[in-house]
């Protein structure tokens, strides 16, 4: 039987989950001392959790209060009187530590299904938690210190789906969250919230007053922050409160100080003291007694040593036992984290021990304490010794290789939070490695729909590879063509068009035609300039460089087949509709065996053929793959993936021809606007694919005979796109010539002529034909 071990945020109590069939039993291999001072709390969590209703709970209170601890001793005496009640654990330190858990829990509970890579496990989890089948269920969502890991927070670089949507509904379960904040707890829970204060907090506020000169006392301003900063760390208290009397500051002075970078952070920590409470030939300092520690630990167990001038590089949470240097037997390393969780320094995270593999080790993962992991790079600067560690952790992260395939995702996104930590080290970026690991990077971010982290990441790389190679080099000419393609998935056509004609260019001199580096990057300008409807220059290119393609990569190859694809386009674009169709339908013959029906490629390649059916007005048969394509890019990328939201919009676009039909039309609309919402949380309010997003609501709404806010949201879309893109881009004359179109169903000719007479104009110079538009794949 496989247990799970939970971290419980201290480190002498984990629980263990056991009996898969049934219920799952919680214990702690210690208990501290029965709580006597919160009865009033518990109380009030003990009729939470037996009333009915599936309702929700969230404590809060500044860090170190005992929050975790309140909800452990809730468990302690609910396992005793309600043995039977199922109980998860779930953290939600951050985004990877609550997908972890789920995971964890769908094992628990026999979920069939979770390892195929294209399940959502937490939905699973959610629907076995929600039925009536499951028995009564405790669900203790810890450490939700930062409400955007489970609400979401629009804006920020990375919007995903909010987490907070996979929490169970079920009258027979009870779910209690703990938070620092109160916002975070209404957020949460709305008004069933519960204030602790924390006992642990109440202490350390009376140390830092009691160590305080009297006149300080009158002006606590910002000590809350300080006691965060410091982590609840007594001794760090102590020696902050030194510091501050010696040198006549305020608690804001010495926080601002602290903050102000890693260095000036250690040398405050390293700072002595006088302290008549603590042996005369011991150390005061905080960093300088963990020195000591460290230096106990190379004698010791130089492993040991080794392990966590490792984990000195990587982010303090969730460093996975696969991550370390392959150089140690089992034996060697299971000694070596031993020590480490000895000397306190490092706790294990829950772990999902499979009884069905030989090597469990490869399944834990560890936390080392933050003011730990600040005194190990410091310690290992001051022997010099810091740029060897953090070169060979780099290393090792480009060695176990980020991104691939998108099925293998589970594999490398537990990395990724690592690869961003290790990156921006101000010493990396003299480190080659540090190049590769950006570029793998970038990559991911791309695979999971985050272009503006990708733009970044590939920006990263093309500035360091420059910088230390030259403009001229190979290596810059690949990362520039690389940021070229993060440009391009932003919208910015034009600026990624002239660095690619600027890479293709110096390629062809550098290392001939056909050299797969020039091909890679004239594929990709293929496309751009396909995008901006530049027929007569793509046709041209595409026809040069397929054989070129079929030679060197082989007719199966993706670029190979991208090249087909663009060619099929063209054709459909010129009219010739039986050429594309049988161009379209041979790619799909040989993507569909070299890299399954479901490979991006495949589904591409399938909506093209759509596309094509739907200029042939196979209207039926173009919907039926558009449905097709659109379950596909669900089932493999998920609902909010931005590769789906173009396929709902494209089978929008298809639903719109049958204005006739009301139902299919209130389909079209509702697709468009949840493709809206995910255009606008991962591009922003006025990128390209979030205009272009809009402009296609507003059609869907024109063919419902919404005139008045189809025309209001053609306008604004207009406004933005000559504002954004340019005049003369190819979606702000779609959103010219859609106006124009409204403008004529109202009888408005004056209104609609010169807007009819400009989009003319445009689509003879790019394209000699007029518009088509049928969507992207």
């Amino acid at each position: 039987m496989p247990l799970r071990r939970i971290d419980c945020g201290s480190k002498d109590c984990f629980v263990q989950v056991t009996q898969v069939q049934t219920h799952p039993q919680v214990q702690s291999n210690t208990r501290k001392v029965r709580m006597t001072c919160r009865e009033s709390q518990l109380d009030h969590l003990r009729n939470f959790i037996f009333s009915e209703g599936g309702q929700r709970l969230a404590i809060y209170g500044l860090g170190g209060c005992g929050k975790t601890a309140l909800a452990l001793e809730s468990i302690h005496w609910m396992k005793e009187l309600q043995p039977t009640r199922a109980i998860f654990w779930i953290p939600a330190l951050s985004r990877d530590s609550f997908e972890h858990a789920y995971f964890d829990v769908a094992r628990v509970l026999g979920i069939p299904g979770i390892d195929n890579d294209t399940v959502d496990v937490k939905q699973l989890v959610k629907a076995k938690l929600s039925s009536d089948t499951m028995g009564h269920w405790l669900m203790v969502v810890d450490n939700a210190d930062n409400a955007s890991v489970l609400v979401g927070d629009i804006g920020t670089d990375e919007s995903e789906d909010k987490l907070m949507d996979y929490l169970p509904h079920s009258r027979r379960g009870t779910i209690i969250f703990t938070t620092r904040t109160r916002a975070a707890a209404v957020e949460l829970a709305e008004s069933n919230t519960l204030a602790l204060k924390g006992l642990e907090r109440v202490e350390a506020i009376e140390l830092l007053h009691k160590r305080l000169g009297p006149g300080y006392h009158q002006q606590l301003e910002g000590h809350e922050k300080l006691l965060q900063l410091l982590s609840f760390h007594a001794l760090a208290i102590v020696q902050a409160t030194a510091f501050i009397n010696r040198n006549d500051i305020t608690l804001q002075d010495y926080t601002t100080l602290y903050e102000s970078g890693e260095d000036d952070a250690i040398e405050l920590l390293s700072e002595d003291f006088e302290d008549q409470n603590r042996y005369r030939e011991a150390t005061n300092a905080v960093a300088k007694t963990w020195y000591i520690s460290f230096e106990q630990i190379q004698k010791q167990d130089p492993v040991a040593a080794e392990h966590l001038f490792f984990m000195a590089c990587t982010a303090s949470n969730d460093i996975g036992a696969n991550m370390f240097l392959p150089y140690y037997t089992k034996i060697e390393h299971v000694k070596a984290i031993g020590t480490l969780k000895a000397y306190a320094f490092v706790n294990e995270r829950n772990t999902q021990i499979d009884a069905s593999t030989k090597d469990s080790q490869t399944y834990k993962r560890f936390d080392v304490h933050p003011l730990v992991h600040l005194a190990i790079r410091a310690w290992l600067k001051a022997h010099q010794q810091w740029t060897v560690w953090l070169d060979k952790a780099l290393a090792r992260l480009v060695e176990i290789r980020l991104g691939g395939s998108y099925s293998d995702r589970n594999y490398w996104l537990a990395y990724l939070n690592h690869g961003m930590h290790m990156a921006n080290f101000l010493e990396a970026r003299k480190m080659e490695n540090r190049i590769r690991l950006l570029e793998q990077l970038g990559s991911c971010e791309v695979d999971l729909g985050r272009y503006r982290a990708s733009e970044q990441s590939f920006l990263q790389a093309y500035e360091q590879t420059r910088d230390t190679f030259g403009e001229g080099d190979l290596k810059t000419l690949i990362t520039r063509g690389n940021l070229a393609r993060a440009i391009d998935f932003r919208g910015r056509w034009t600026e990624a068009e002239k660095i690619l004609r600027e890479v293709v260019s110096l390629l062809r001199k550098e290392v001939g035609e056909k050299s797969p580096h020039t091909l890679t990057f004239m594929n990709t300008l293929v496309g751009n300039i396909l995008r901006q409807r530049k027929l007569d220059e793509a046709e041209k290119m595409v026809r040069e460089c397929l054989p070129m393609y079929r030679d060197v990569f082989g007719e199966s190859n993706d670029r190979t087949l991208t090249a087909m694809n663009q060619l099929g386009s063209i054709m459909r674009d010129r009219g010739c509709l039986e050429d594309s169709e049988k161009i379209f339908r041979e790619t799909l013959a040989l993507s569909s065996t070299a890299f399954g029906e479901e490979d991006k490629l495949t589904l591409s390649t399938l909506h093209q053929l759509g596309a094509t059916l739907e200029r042939q007005e196979k209207f039926a048969q173009a919907q039926v793959i558009y449905r097709q394509v659109l379950a596909g890019k669900r089932k493999v990328f998920g609902e909010d993936h931005p590769v789906t939201a173009v396929s709902m919009n494209n089978l929008s676009a298809s639903l719109r021809r049958e204005y006739t039909e009301p139902a299919k039309l209130a389909e079209a609309e509702q697709l468009q606007r949840k493709a809206l919402s995910l255009a606008v949380e991962e591009a922003g309010a006025e990128s390209r694919y979030t205009l272009m997003q809009k402009s296609a609501l507003a059609d869907t709404l024109r063919a419902q005979l919404k005139y008045a806010e189809s025309i209001h949201m053609h306008q604004e879309t207009l406004a933005s796109k000559e504002k954004i893109l340019g005049k003369d881009d190819p979606a702000t004359i779609d959103s010219v010539f859609s106006l124009a179109t409204l403008a004529l169903d109202q009888m408005q000719y004056e209104e609609a002529l010169p807007l009819f007479q400009r989009a003319y104009a445009w689509y003879m110079d790019r394209t000699g034909l007029g518009p088509a538009g049928d969507g992207g794949g």
